[in-house]
């Protein structure tokens, strides 16, 4: 795989090379996509466990289904408050 850096990142790299930070280009780039790619992780895997989270609390206390009969019930009733908010404000 080939990547283009941009001339700007390319000389930001560069810098931290010749303060002695890493000992190469290449060894930056590694350090930074894995760096990268293990935040990515971290943040997928937080969103997974709010996901089972709030999963896990309606279960415990009794929540109701997302179906698509409720769904249709939901926008309706909203589109129904809408209508009274804007014969209400209007």
């Amino acid at each position: 795989m080939q990547v283009r850096i941009p001339d700007d990142l390319a000389s930001d790299i560069q810098e931290c090379v010749e303060r002695g930070s890493f000992a190469s280009a290449q060894e930056f780039v590694d350090v930074a996509v894995r760096r990268l790619a293990e935040d990515e992780r971290e943040y997928w895997n937080g969103i997974q466990k709010k996901i089972e989270a709030g999963i896990a609390s309606l279960d415990a206390r009794g929540g109701t289904p997302w179906t698509p009969d409720l769904a249709a019930r939901v926008i309706s009733d909203a589109r129904q408050q809408w209508s009274a908010r804007e014969v209400t404000s209007g």
